[in-house]
Order: C-alpha cells, then sequence, then structure tokens
C-alpha cells in the first residue's frame, strides 16, 4: 500500500467514525427502548405467574368449600330421613354399618 492510499483509508476511518457517533446515539437509544420493554415484559411475565399461582390456591381451597356446600342438603335432608324413622323399626339404622345416627355418638347430625 502506497502512502496516499494510506491516508485516503484514514480520512474514510475518521468520516466513518463521525457517521458512527451519529448511528451511536440512535443505537444507545434504541437499546434504552428495547430495555425497557424488555423489563416490561418480564414484569408482566412475573404477575402473571404470581396471579395463575394465586387463582390455582384459591381454586384448591374454595372447590373444598364447594363440596360442602353441595352436600350439605342432602346430609340435612339424611339428618331428617332417620330422626322421622318410627320407634319401631329403629333396626333399620343398623342395615348400614357405621350409619350415623340422629343426636348419636358420632355427633354427625347433632
Amino acid at each position: 500500500m502506497t502512502n496516499e492510499r494510506k491516508s485516503d483509508a484514514a480520512e474514510e476511518t475518521i468520516a466513518g467514525a463521525e457517521v458512527s457517533a451519529e448511528s451511536l446515539e440512535d443505537c444507545r437509544a434504541e437499546l434504552a427502548d428495547v430495555k425497557d420493554r424488555l423489563l416490561r415484559a418480564l414484569a408482566e411475565h412475573e404477575n402473571f405467574r404470581r396471579r395463575s399461582e394465586r387463582e390455582r390456591e384459591d381454586a384448591v381451597k374454595f372447590a373444598a368449600a364447594q363440596l360442602v356446600k353441595d352436600l350439605l342438603p342432602a346430609a340435612d335432608s339424611l339428618s331428617r330421613a332417620l330422626e322421622n324413622i318410627p320407634p319401631g323399626t329403629m333396626h333399620c339404622r343398623t342395615c348400614w354399618p357405621g350409619s350415623p345416627r340422629p343426636n348419636g355418638p358420632s355427633g354427625m347430625f347433632s
């Protein structure tokens, strides 16, 4: 390479550096924007994960409550039916081993 070519290459590098300084600011602004969007996306993902976990815990907790609420009328009807068995037919309660008695030792229907 001759000296003339070297100086031309050096001038092009300097001119390219000036263009790069302008584009560097554009790149920094774009980088800041991308970082901001990334942080927002990560925060949204974390919020979604926490909300999903809380909803899952609530579903498990309230599913048991709903089951009890659904079974309560049947238990109440069974209790009233057992209370209204005529005195002479008490042997019917022994048909089902472990069946609760109204106001009996199980305390379930008292």
